[in-house]
């Protein structure tokens, strides 16, 4: 980790949502040991709790019959979440974000801190560039799927492309 100035503490909580169980712990399980190894942040400590079955809604069934493969026949979802603890630079928060998609950050400490206009301003600039390459990732993706449903029309005429 960088300097100790605007070193933060936060509680971080990450949620896994899945089918079967235990690819939902062994996914949480990855998420773990990749925040352990990330240089950026130093790890304090980390609560993973068990993974539970989720109540399935008629809408969540539904979606399940169309899943293809076998994880999801079972009309079971688990969810498992860790609580997390760690010190992180200030500007390293918002690529946290991306990088794990916590469900919550809660700064711990410190209670208050004084920030210059430019590291503000660093913080914001990083969270827009995330986004711009997020942004652009989903339009690429878009173009292709629209392509590929032009050629699979072109050769079933049957199929008929919808555009959501």
């Amino acid at each position: 980790m960088g300097e100790e100035e605007h070193q933060l503490k936060i509680l971080m909580v990450i949620e896994v949502l899945g089918s079967p169980k235990e690819h939902v712990e062994k996914a949480m399980k990855e998420i773990i040991g990749k925040l352990e190894s990330d240089k950026r942040v130093k790890l304090l400590s980390h609560t993973t709790y068990d993974a539970e079955e989720q109540e399935l809604s008629a809408d969540d069934k539904e979606l399940v019959k169309k899943t293809p493969g076998a994880a999801l026949k079972e009309n079971k979802l688990w969810s498992t979440f860790t609580d997390i603890e760690l010190l992180v630079p200030l500007n390293i928060i918002p690529n946290l974000c991306f990088d794990y998609m916590p469900s919550s950050i809660e700064i711990l400490e410190p209670i208050e801190m004084k920030l210059k206009t430019v590291e503000l301003t660093d913080f914001f600039s990083d969270i827009q560039a995330a986004l711009h390459k997020f942004d652009m990732m989903v339009k690429n993706l878009n173009a292709e799927n629209t392509l590929l449903k032009r050629a699979l029309a072109s050769k079933d005429s049957s199929y008929k492309i919808s555009y959501k």
